[in-house]
């Protein structure tokens, strides 16, 4: 048991990768075959809102860094 399932613990609540991790257990242990590629389809549906920030926001973040390093 982790942290966020003991704060949140309505499973209508779980984050994607949260509730990717419980359904993969619960396949696992119930002795049915995961679905991996349902599980692999999630998890990069769940990264994809950080690729579109990262790649939006790119240019900011690399500028941040060379301002940040010149000096005086």
């Amino acid at each position: 048991m982790n942290l966020l399932s003991f704060l949140c613990p309505c499973p209508n609540l779980f984050p994607l990768t949260l509730g990717l991790s419980v359904w993969n257990q619960t396949s696992s242990s119930s002795g049915q075959e995961p679905i991996y590629t349902v599980i692999v389809l999630g998890s990069l549906i769940s990264i994809l809102p950080l690729v579109l920030a990262f790649l939006t926001l790119g240019r900011y973040w690399q500028g941040g860094l060379a301002n940040g390093a010149v000096k005086g």
